[in-house]
């Protein structure tokens, strides 16, 4: 993929964020959060580590959305560390103030395709386990086999979230 394929896609990518955030911005909500992020790779990635912050708009009946921005490290050959952008929905099971579970999917962008994920357009899915603000988090990263290799990144990680 050239530099100017790169650049193109993150701009688009940022603009894309920059607008999802001012359209969130301006819907009634319950609350928002951020919220801060940290795990280590399974499998295929166990040299690697996540951290990310993430902001969370709540919606209307437990609907909210997320933008996420953060970075992983990764040393094994063959492999690079990258920078990543997403944005999801999801949907919030439970008290979010006591035990909840969250499930999100959506869209992300690498800023280094490797020989794991191959393309800079990624798609991600969560599933949150929490108490208050405390939560557990099982994140998947993969391009949906647009391309080959498509082994996917998968990251337990644990955060916390402040609420405003």
């Amino acid at each position: 993929m050239s530099r100017s394929t790169v650049k193109f896609a993150l701009g688009f990518l940022l603009g894309l964020f920059l607008g999802s955030a001012i359209i969130l911005a301006s819907m009634p909500a319950q609350a928002d959060s951020l919220d801060v992020r940290m795990g280590a790779g399974l499998k295929k990635i166990p040299y690697s580590a996540i951290y990310s912050i993430g902001y969370t708009k709540d919606l209307e009946k437990n609907y909210s959305t997320r933008l996420n921005v953060g970075m992983w490290t990764d040393d094994q050959f063959g492999h690079k560390g990258s920078m990543f952008m997403s944005i999801a929905v999801g949907r919030t099971f439970g008290d979010k103030e006591k035990f909840h579970v969250k499930i999100y999917v959506g869209v992300g962008f690498i800023s280094h395709p490797d020989v794991i994920l191959s393309t800079p357009l990624q798609f991600t899915e969560e599933f949150i386990i929490g108490y208050g603000s405390v939560v557990i988090i099982f994140a998947h990263w993969s391009n949906g086999g647009i391309k080959h290799p498509n082994t996917g990144r998968d990251y337990p990680m644990v955060g916390y979230s402040l609420e405003f």
